[in-house]
């Protein structure tokens, strides 16, 4: 049954690059149950979006930039039920709304 109450967490990442340091983060915000997260500093590149939206398992939404710097990204979880109507994200990794 999805919850009525929406739960939000936020963290710098300082990158997540690592697919260990990816899988850590990525359980501990599991086992918090949070229902949007956002993370910033995340050092996605647009072409590991595809694998890292696999990795989580439920909807997302990235600004990447590089590798090296900059990134956020909202990930949501599947207990609440929501609908996205429009996602604004600037190419330069630092807005994504």
């Amino acid at each position: 049954m999805a919850s009525t109450k929406i739960t939000v967490a936020s963290m710098n990442c300082q990158g997540l690059n690592s697919a260990a340091k990816r899988r850590d983060v990525f359980h501990y915000l599991r086992e918090k149950s949070y229902s949007v997260y956002y993370l910033q500093d995340t050092h996605f590149t647009p072409e590991l979006e595809a694998y890292i939206r696999a990795e989580w398992g439920y909807a997302c939404y990235f600004a990447s930039f590089t590798s090296q710097s900059r990134g956020v990204a909202i990930l949501f979880n599947n207990n609440f039920d929501f609908k996205v109507k429009s996602v604004y994200k600037d190419r330069s990794g630092n807005c994504l709304c």
